[in-house]
């Protein structure tokens, strides 16, 4: 069995989860304050042509990824310059991932702790798991999914009596404005990182429908984002999901039921930690492969141990406190991620629908 290619079932697992990882434990689409619900659905929508892009890449090209594509496509030079640029994309959003993870540990459990031994941990986990590619990490989505799905029903449910309806009124009192700008960050994180899983496998199975994996995959995770975000927006209310770092976290941690059922947050911090370690891995894989490519490596398990030193390096560079990795990803990665989310899936979609067209005049002609 090719371990770079994933079964329906598989692909469908491991994209929702990673979909819903982080939003596990902050509420997406926070800055749409009352209207989190309207930006979520039109996030949803907005990042359909972004999944079809990804699932018409998987039918153009099977058993390819999108680093084959590129070098395909645009030949050695243009190809690995880039593979180069999605490697710089990976590593930014891996750091972003796990400082997250880092900042989230030191806040709520042990605050002498450095960042940078939550972010070895992790590291060290993922550096094991990359080594059998897709195999375990694909597995391991689907024994965990459930347990996922059970967390998120069983905290909205034990939510309910702490609930206000009026948190979602009054509908567009700040404007259009503030909705599209929170669309434009719930889109690109998380709804639009969808566009990694062309460079994490190689397909998936042939009687695998990729438009079925990927749409499917969106719009559960979407569906799943939004009944956990608004659950946390009835409980916090408008200011208070805007106030706290890791607010579905606060949400949970006010269940209190007969005095009975309560510090529900440690569930949530598990949950979250096991998303962190799932989407980590994903990007760590993603840019080893990417490393493999760029020097022509046939076989880049023995990169692993370098990607992750990258990492271990780098997140003690970048962003010293908590206030700052909050500011980049909420007001500069949504413009910054464009490009790699945005406008490069297009181009090389356009790029490769015009190689298969001169790829199939020339076959016609000869």
């Amino acid at each position: 069995m090719n371990k770079d290619v994933l079964s329906e079932k598989q692909g469908i697992f491991i994209i929702i989860l990673f979909l819903i990882a982080t939003s596990t434990n902050i509420i997406t689409g926070s800055s749409g304050k009352n209207d989190l619900w309207m930006v979520i659905i039109l996030g949803f929508l907005a990042t359909l042509p972004i999944a079809m892009i990804c699932a018409r890449l998987c039918d153009l090209f099977p058993g390819k990824d999108l680093y084959d594509i590129s070098l395909i496509c645009y030949g050695k030079t243009f190809g690995k310059f880039m593979i180069f640029i999605y490697i710089i994309y990976c590593i930014h959003v891996e750091l972003y991932v796990i400082l997250d993870y880092a900042f989230f540990v030191n806040i709520v459990a042990a605050s002498d702790t450095p960042k940078i031994v939550s972010v070895i941990i992790l590291m060290l986990l993922g550096n094991w798991i990359i080594r059998y590619k897709n195999e375990i990490l694909a597995n391991w989505s689907k024994f965990f999914f459930i347990f996922f799905i059970f967390y998120i029903f069983l905290g909205i449910a034990f939510m309910i009596p702490d609930m206000n309806v009026q948190n979602l009124f009054p509908v567009l009192y700040n404007g259009v404005g503030p909705i599209i700008k929170a669309t434009f960050g719930v889109v690109s994180f998380p709804f639009a990182q969808i566009i990694v899983f062309t460079i994490y496998c190689s397909g998936f199975e042939k009687n695998a429908s990729a438009w079925k994996i990927y749409i499917i995959s969106l719009a559960v995770g979407a569906l799943l984002i939004l009944m956990n975000s608004v659950a946390g927006l009835m409980v916090l209310g408008a200011d208070g999901i805007n106030s706290t770092y890791f607010s579905s976290y606060d949400a949970f941690a006010r269940i209190n039921i007969g005095n009975f059922i309560q510090r529900f947050e440690s569930l949530s911090a598990i949950i979250y930690t096991l998303g962190v370690f799932m989407k980590s891995s994903i990007y760590l894989l993603c840019i080893t492969k990417g490393i493999g490519k760029l020097f022509d490596f046939e076989e880049y398990n023995f990169i692993t141990t370098l990607s992750c030193l990258i990492i271990i390096n780098m997140s003690n560079i970048l962003h010293k406190n908590v206030e700052d990795n909050f500011h980049w990803i909420f007001n500069i990665f949504p413009y910054y991620s464009f490009l790699f989310q945005g406008i490069l899936p297009i181009f090389i979609w356009v790029s490769a629908e015009i190689y298969m067209k001169l790829k199939s005049s020339n076959t016609r002609l000869s």
